[in-house]
């Protein structure tokens, strides 16, 4: 990921694109864990209030057993999001808020900057500007606009990328295995 240079080049997008899809994952399987051990909890209270006659040979260890089994994972999970964020879960998740907006104002952006420039473009070729300033149609009013909205993408630009290698933990011990997520984290911490 070119993460100095203002633009995004398609290959950054993607990448934008694939750490967003893993730290949603990331808050997935947390969420996934912790929805495992509320019916595992909830499944044991049901249990306890079964008469004893009625229940199933080691139904009461079985139960602890894979509640114990699925706060060992949870908890794994959360390490996980520590050590690679250096975040809590709830900060993860508002980190993923922050991250889909800019993209979605980044898109935005994009999409304004490429109409204006084929009407630009379209001006252009037809010689059709506006003579006269202050209507919005002038040569020099579009290059405005055009100089305005790239100003505007490029901030939005360099903001998600701050954002992703801020997001990214700079004293985690384990650098993770994963095929995005790991490149980065080395390239952050080569730099700083």
């Amino acid at each position: 990921m070119g993460l100095i240079s203002g633009d995004i080049a398609n290959e950054d997008l993607e990448l934008i694109y694939q750490v967003i899809n893993r730290f949603g994952a990331l808050s997935e399987q947390y969420d996934m864990l912790e929805q495992t051990l509320a019916q595992l909890e909830m499944q044991r209270e049901i249990l306890y209030r079964v008469p004893e006659s009625k229940q199933l040979d080691g139904s009461v260890k079985q139960t602890h057993d894979q509640i114990v089994s699925a706060e060992a994972y949870r908890d794994a999970a959360l390490r996980l999001i520590q050590d690679l964020t250096g975040k809590s879960i709830s900060d993860l998740r508002q980190l993923l808020v922050n991250l889909r907006m800019a993209l979605t104002k980044y898109s935005d952006l994009q999409t304004e900057f490429s109409k204006t420039k084929q009407a630009f473009d379209i001006l252009a070729e037809n010689d059709s500007f506006d003579p006269e300033e202050g209507h919005g149609d002038s040569r020099k009013e579009y290059a405005m606009e055009l100089d305005h909205l790239r100003q505007n993408k490029n901030f939005f630009a360099l903001y998600l990328k701050r954002l992703i290698m801020d997001s990214l933990n700079k004293k985690s011990l384990v650098v993770p295995s994963d095929s995005v997520l790991g490149p980065l984290m080395r390239q952050s911490l080569k730099e700083t």
